[in-house]
């Protein structure tokens, strides 16, 4: 069933400077919310995975410190990657070539530059659904399950 609210979530970067906004419309979901595991990622953010929301790049909006967003690809057909310039904090990916048949032009962005308030309780669209490059994963995902389990009260 689709979701029968809009949905608006904020976020920022590590130092602040850059803020974003992301608006998305009653009765839309993402496109996809992942943890990503591929290599690309986890050295763009040296991190073990992301976790990414793909949104239309309609939908957010950058709020405020607009020039110092850099935008960063590797070629030949590598993401646009954009960060804070003052942090290093990744803000987004941008797919030039993703022509998807709808007409869109996805993005996505990592929900850990949310808001705390919206991290400690991810609205439902954007929460996880799967994996991708699961194949590529470097993490013992089972291990972890027991260390988080024997970490609960």
């Amino acid at each position: 069933m689709p979701p029968t609210k809009s949905l608006h979530v904020t976020g920022h970067c590590y130092c602040g400077a850059v803020t974003y906004r992301v608006d998305m419309p009653a009765g839309k979901r993402p496109r996809f919310a992942l943890y990503c595991h591929c290599e690309s990622c986890r050295r763009a953010h040296a991190a073990a995975l992301s976790q990414v929301v793909c949104v239309d790049t309609t939908m957010m909006t950058i709020t405020a410190g607009a020039e110092l967003v850099t935008e960063f690809s590797k070629p030949p057909r590598g993401p646009v990657r954009a960060f804070c310039s003052a942090c290093g904090t990744r803000m987004y990916n941008a797919f030039p070539a993703w022509k998807p048949d709808d007409g869109t032009t996805p993005m996505v962005f990592f929900t850990n530059t949310l808001n705390q308030a919206t991290m400690l309780e991810l609205p439902e669209r954007f929460r996880p659904t799967g994996h991708n490059y699961s194949e590529e994963c470097v993490l013992d995902l089972a291990r972890l399950e027991e260390l988080l389990a024997a970490s609960q009260p």
